[in-house]
């Protein structure tokens, strides 16, 4: 009875362990052995450092004491700790050894040198400056972008007259080079090239600006000269507003950045004040102008069209010219006036100009109506008796929802697209706010003048600035 007893619980045990082990090991057996392994490694396999440098090696996924070593103590030193420090120009490899295995990494020790520590360039010229013995990344800068520029490749471009130092970082090290920049004196008989020439209007000191750039027989070097400037304008009204020769000198050229691609160039600018300018009739035209150097070299005569003429008060004629095509080539209304216009079905838009003889006044007509809000807008100009045009302005907009009146006057000469004029309601239906009024009405009032500019310029060639409206 006695042996049945320890049978049966020798096999009563024997049952717990097979279900107890299933729960306590992996699946695989392998699969831990596996895993540890691979979680030994070396953070580098490769490395590169200068002469004097260190580098940090270090082993993960073992607690394991690691004994590190070198195959060149005269190239690179590794300490216990893995530090690997770079005594003289080559390749070694350094050993971390974990029990029995063996990591390595190769450590290429580099002692680089620049190519020139002293140079000395002329403007405009370049130069290439070179890292040797290193394969690493070389980070390229200079002290002073006005004396001289270098690219990422090393290249060197003399600037200005003076010094500037350029630098090449390889890793934490700095090497240093130099610069000296000359300027280039030629005599005036080898330049042959007039270029980069530029005529443009700055608005902030009311002047028109001529720039050029005088060019060596290579067709790169720039130079500064003394000479002269032999300019005349002649605005499109056929008028000479401006007609004078200008002296310039080594001074009016300076280095002036291009706005798309920075780069600096030595230019020469001659700046005309617009009160040096007569008043013409238009305000458009062309500049005509010659350089010519002492020594008699001159270049052909180049042009370019300007804006910003001062221009006499042409208003009062303009507006003469409006009545005249109005009257010989408009259609007639009911009213017995004349009138032109400009339909857009499409958008279900029309644009009219209606000169009232009786009271000596233009109205310009805008009607809009897209099947939801219908509007209209009119512009009133009369002449007053000093000889000005003023404008009043009345628009009616009408909706499922809303409708009103309102007007609004602005001086003719300050009015731009970008601004908005506030209208004061005449009258309208209950639930029209000032939100309603302000910013439907500026919405028409703009759509308005679009088509009255376009309406103006296709028929009679004028402009709304032409009759008045001198910001638009």
């Amino acid at each position: 009875m006695k042996v049945v007893k320890k049978v049966s619980m020798m096999l009563l045990m024997c049952l717990s362990l097979v279900m107890i082990v299933p729960s306590i090991l992996p699946e695989n057996p392998y699969e831990m052995t596996v895993q540890a392994a691979s979680k030994v490694k070396l953070n580098k396999k490769t490395a590169y450092i200068l002469k004097g440098e260190t580098v940090k090696l270090s082993v993960s996924g073992t607690s394991k004491k690691v004994k590190w070593s070198t195959s060149s103590r005269k190239i690179a030193t590794v300490s216990g700790n893995g530090v690997v420090k770079g005594l003289k120009r080559g390749t070694v490899t350094i050993t971390a050894k974990v029990g029995g295995k063996k990591y390595t990494c190769r450590v290429i020790v580099e002692d680089p040198s620049i190519s020139k520590k002293t140079t000395t360039l002329k403007v405009g010229k370049t130069i290439t400056l070179k890292m040797q013995n290193t394969k690493q990344k070389v980070t390229w800068s200079t002290s002073n972008r006005k004396i001289a520029t270098v690219t990422q490749k090393g290249v060197v471009k003399g600037i200005k007259k003076g010094s500037a130092v350029i630098t090449a970082k390889v890793g934490k090290k700095k090497f240093t080079c130099k610069v000296t920049v000359k300027e280039v004196t030629v005599p005036q008989n080898v330049i042959t090239y007039i270029g980069d020439r530029d005529v443009d209007y700055d608005a902030s000191i009311q002047s028109h600006r001529i720039f050029f750039s005088l060019i060596l027989q290579d067709r790169v070097t720039r130079v500064s000269s003394s000479g002269t400037l032999v300019v005349m304008i002649r605005n499109d009204a056929g008028e000479i507003v401006y007609n004078k020769n200008i002296k310039f000198t080594k001074d009016d050229f300076d280095y002036w950045v291009y706005d798309y691609t920075g780069e600096e160039a030595l230019l020469c600018c001659i700046e005309i004040p617009s009160s040096a300018i007569n008043e013409g009739k238009v305000s458009t035209g062309t500049l005509f102008y010659q350089v010519v150097l002492p020594n008699g070299l001159s270049t052909t005569e180049y042009r370019a069209d300007v804006d910003h003429l001062p221009q006499g008060d042409t208003t009062a004629a303009n507006m003469e010219t409006l009545k005249n095509y109005i009257l010989k080539n408009g259609m007639q209304n009911s009213d017995g006036n004349y009138f032109i216009r400009w339909l857009q079905p499409a958008d279900g838009m029309a644009h009219g100009i209606v000169y009232d003889s009786a009271n000596n006044e233009f109205t310009f007509v805008y009607t809009s109506d897209d099947g939801d809000v219908k509007s209209s807008l009119n512009m009133h100009l009369g002449f007053n008796n000093d000889g000005t045009v003023s404008a009043r302005y009345v628009i009616s907009i009408k909706s499922s929802s809303i409708a009103y009146i309102a007007e609004t006057e602005f001086e003719m000469e300050d009015y731009d697209l970008d601004q908005s004029v506030h209208f004061d309601l005449v009258n309208g239906t209950p639930g029209v706010t000032e939100s309603n009024i302000q910013n439907l009405s500026n919405a028409e009032l703009k759509l308005a003048f679009n088509g009255w500019e376009y309406l103006m310029l296709t028929e009679v060639n004028l402009l709304l600035s032409d009759i008045g409206f001198s910001s638009y």
